[in-house]
């Protein structure tokens, strides 16, 4: 009878190490699909073989740089050479793609803006870039107090239904927001021009894509010359002159999407791993501006910038 528990002990033991032992030995595939070969994209990337590395998993990153809709054959046929077991696409434009042409293969996507980017899809989860409305409100009732009203540049298609949420947040912790829609790039000058001079800083929904390349000057000069501080989108917004950004640890942002990667190799399907926002928020300053607005600011505040202009 003794001889027979040691010897199911043996197998029971047996059992349990057999997946840690394939996971140490065999190797797998993952493809990574970025829409850019820029410094965040290889930041996440960086990420991404950290989390592998301590996963038990020997994995092997597939890297390919998304072309055009016409020109990425040679993706389609590596995914399928190298028996890919999941897709990690990292921006919108890899996204789509990966989103259409691989619905067979769990994808993780990540450098995208919102859930808006992975559609219905029941095999991608992924990692959004906006923060959560709490967050932001937070963050705008730091920099710049409940005591003045914020205005609020939404498009009322693309973020109608945020700036509803977002008003009854803001009530929430007594900040007063001032909707302000602007539906097309050329509505920007007239409802900058309404605002009132009592108007304490300018805000905008990322989603909304009113802060871009095109009206970038004409914002940050309306907002320099009225002394109306912006909150960029980014530190590059924060160094070409808006008050503050908020702004993500690209790194971390690639282990996230690792953990998930690994979650899907451990067995579970893509829909049950939710969809986050990155769990590490970085901010700028720029401090040109915060004395160009006669603003103060709570010592520490500045002290743990991550980034100072």
């Amino acid at each position: 009878m003794s001889r027979l528990i040691v010897i199911g002990c043996w197998l029971s033991s047996l059992l349990i190490c057999v997946p840690q032992c394939l996971a140490d030995t065999q190797s797998i595939t993952i493809t990574a699909i970025l829409s850019r070969d820029a410094e965040p994209y290889q930041e996440v990337l960086e990420g991404v073989r950290q989390a592998f590395s301590v996963s038990g998993f020997r994995i092997e990153l597939d890297v390919h740089v998304y072309k055009d809709a016409s020109n990425n054959a040679p993706i389609k046929a590596a995914v399928s050479a190298s028996r890919s077991r999941a897709v990690l696409s990292l921006g919108s434009q890899a996204t789509a793609f990966a989103v259409s042409e691989f619905s067979e293969l769990p994808i993780c996507a990540g450098l995208i803006v919102d859930e808006k980017a992975l559609g219905d899809s029941e095999n991608v989860t992924g990692l959004v870039l906006k923060f959560p409305l709490e967050i932001e409100l937070q963050w705008l009732k730091m920099f710049i107090g409940s005591d003045k009203s914020i205005a609020v540049l939404y498009h009322e298609e693309k973020s109608g239904a945020e700036l509803g949420r977002a008003q009854q947040l803001a009530e929430q912790i007594g900040l007063r927001l001032h909707a302000q829609a602007v539906n097309d790039h050329s509505d920007l000058p007239s409802v900058l021009k309404r605002l009132p001079q009592n108007t304490g800083a300018l805000w905008s929904f990322a989603e909304s894509g009113i802060l871009n390349a095109q009206t970038a000057k004409h914002v940050l000069l309306y907002s320099f010359r009225n002394r109306i501080p912006l909150v960029g989108l980014s530190n590059q917004w924060t160094k070409a002159g808006a008050l503050y950004s908020l702004d993500r640890d690209y790194f971390d942002i690639g282990v996230q999407c690792g953990e998930k990667i690994v979650k899907i190799l451990n067995g579970i399907p893509p829909e049950q791993i939710p969809v986050e926002p990155p769990r590490k928020v970085f901010y700028s300053i720029n401090m040109k501006t915060l004395r160009h607005m006669k603003l103060e600011l709570p010592e520490n505040l500045i002290q743990d910038a991550h980034e100072v202009f």
